[in-house]
């Protein structure tokens, strides 16, 4: 179920995505800036594009000059109530990532990450979380970067 999320979130996810990608210095990146505006000069003169998201990036990348584009959603940002070492509320986070083809609109590529963190004893299977998080209760921001970092290591173009 999607919530409202504030854009300030949005933009520190692709930040986080766009240096994950950049450190691996296999592909060459179009400067986010560059893709923000293209995507809202997009969003302005042609708005109808909207309603047909794949349309949509596959136009971003056709004006930025990009083969592909890697285009995500935000679902759900909670931020942790409560401090590193106990909580009333867990962080919680969900988004999709899409890598789209520009030359025909297809989706080459699409993984999701909807977690909320647990502790350590209602969950014992995910010991990986509890090790990363450093046996705390980790921000929105730190779930979400590990979420990208786990489905980024999983997309079969990195094997």
């Amino acid at each position: 179920m999607a919530e409202p999320i504030p854009s300030e979130q949005a933009h520190d996810l692709s930040v986080a995505l766009y240096q994950l990608v950049l450190k691996q210095k296999r592909y060459r990146l179009i400067p986010l800036g560059r893709a923000r505006g293209a995507l809202m000069d997009l969003e302005i003169t042609k708005p109808e594009l909207q309603d047909t998201p794949l349309q949509f990036f596959k136009e971003v990348g056709q004006k930025v000059g990009a083969d592909m584009v890697l285009a995500g959603y935000l679902y759900r940002w909670r931020e942790r109530q409560g401090e590193a070492y106990g909580v009333t509320q867990a962080a919680s986070v969900a988004f999709s990532v899409n890598l789209i083809s520009v030359r025909d609109g297809r989706v080459l590529w699409a993984a999701k990450f909807d977690r909320t963190q647990h502790s350590l004893s209602e969950n014992l299977l995910d010991v990986r979380m509890f090790f990363k998080g450093k046996g705390r209760w980790m921000t929105a921001r730190e779930l979400a970067v590990y979420g990208l970092e786990t489905i980024w290591k999983k997309a079969p173009f990195n094997e």
